[in-house]
Parts: C-alpha cells; structure tokens; sequence
C-alpha cells in the first residue's frame, strides 16, 4: 500500500502523498485514492479531522465500516467496489454529509433510514446483502437520489418530483402518487 500512496519515496512529507487534497491551512481536506489496489483494513480514527472528502472507490479494502469513526467535517464518503463486510449504522454518518455511495461491498443486516442526516442528497448502497424491511416515510427532503438495488432490502418509497430511485432486483416497492 504505501508504495501506492508515497511513490518511490521513502515516507515522504504528508503533503507530497498521491491523491491527497491539502487545504490553504495545510491540513489534509480530500483523500482520493481511488483505484489504487489498497488492500487490508482501514481505521478511519487514524485520518485527520480535517478531511471533507474521502474517495476509497475500486480498490480491495475490506473489514468492517464504523460511521461513528468518521471524521466530522466529511460530506462525500465513497466507498463503492470494496470487499467491505459486516452492517452501517447511519446514526454515525457526519450532521453535514451530503453524499454516501457504499455499492458493491459486501455490507449485510439492515438499514434505518429514519436517522439520515438532514444534508444528505445521494445515498447509494446497491449491490450489497443489506436485508430486513426498511423505513422509507422519513427519508430527508434534501434526497435527490437513493439506490437500492440488487439488495433483499423491502419496504415502500413514495415516490416524489426530484428523486431518483433505483430499486430493481429488490423487495422495495415505488408507490406512485394519484396526483
């Protein structure tokens, strides 16, 4: 892994590390190691509180995900094309998120979308084993997209103008509004 992170370099300075976006403070505001064949578990205690930004797409990261280990300032987590294992708990998400892709892992139990921070506009989380009938009626009025496709997820969404929905090959079923 590090040689995927510090090049050549023999732990070179934390400003000079690949895919990291500094802040004009100097602080680490985006990690975006995104394809990088990253491999074992990440500790999401280890990352500065700082970050805004992390993009972990496409890479062999497994273990399980604690929501409650992320920073605070974060509002784009993406976790999608990883080997990550074990249930989210989306009391932990970040008060300011406003995008969560976590598709194409292997998360399993259920889902509360009942406690989804108010800011959030994209929640992806297809392709995973989550299960269990889910709790749609309280979904944030900030959502513009939430799939759920390819999960044993059920439950109803109601339908409304600005949402996109992806719930095919589910047991969640879009109910249409008569207006």
């Amino acid at each position: 892994n590090k040689g995927e992170i510090w090049g050549d370099s023999q732990a070179p300075e934390i400003s000079r590390w690949r895919g990291l976006v500094m802040s004009s403070e100097g602080d680490v505001a985006e990690v975006d190691w995104v394809i990088r064949r990253l491999r074992g578990e990440l500790q999401f205690d280890w990352l500065p509180p700082t970050v805004e930004c992390l993009n972990l797409y496409g890479n062999y990261l497994s273990g399980s995900v604690d929501l409650h280990h992320i920073p605070r300032r974060v509002h784009t987590l993406n976790l999608m094309k990883n080997r990550f294992v074990g249930t989210l708990d989306f009391t932990g998400l970040p008060e300011h998120m406003v995008l969560l892709n976590v598709s194409i892992n292997e998360f399993s139990g259920p889902l509360d979308f009942t406690c989804l921070p108010p800011s959030l506009e994209e929640l992806i989380a297809s392709k995973n084993k989550f299960s269990g009938i889910a709790d749609f009626s309280k979904l944030p009025g900030s959502l513009k997209k939430l799939h759920v496709a390819h999960t044993d997820l059920s439950g109803e969404i109601l339908d409304r103008q600005g949402l996109e929905i992806s719930a095919y090959c589910s047991n969640v079923e879009i109910k249409y509004s008569s207006k």
